[in-house]
């Protein structure tokens, strides 16, 4: 299989993501998604796992607009993040060929930058879900 590709990328959402208050960073929490044994996971798995309140409590509803509050001030992020590509699954960029990705939050070149994984891609586990510990 593929290993999903993140990258900086410069697309437009498919559709643009409601605003929200800022969110506290303090709270932010890496929710591993791979089940025992997994090394890679298929794009469709991955995103039916990403809506699964039951599962994974608290990690639907990331989208680019909690992307761009995190980029905002990503100097507050802790600095074991880095190793990890944080997706954002409530986001599906496409480009105008219509090439679709799942936007994501990479460490690149010193700092957080936005990136993009292909649809149809699998992903392996420096890939993580996100969400606000209670």
């Amino acid at each position: 299989r593929e290993k999903a590709s993140a990258f900086e990328c410069a697309w437009r959402p498919a559709n643009p993501p409601e605003v929200s208050a800022p969110l506290d960073l303090a709270k932010l929490e890496l929710v591993p998604f791979h089940e025992e044994g997994e090394e890679w996971v298929p794009f469709d798995e991955m995103l039916r796992r990403a809506n699964n309140p039951v599962v994974y409590p608290g990690c639907q509803g990331w989208g680019m607009h909690q992307g761009e509050d995190i980029l905002a001030r990503a100097n507050e992020l802790p600095e074991a993040m880095r190793k990890f590509a944080i997706l954002l699954p409530d986001t599906i960029l496409a480009d105008e060929d219509g090439n679709r990705c799942i936007a994501c939050l990479i460490w690149n070149d010193g700092e957080w930058q936005f990136g993009c994984c292909w649809l149809g891609n699998a992903f392996d586990r420096s890939f993580q879900f996100v969400r606000l510990s209670k």
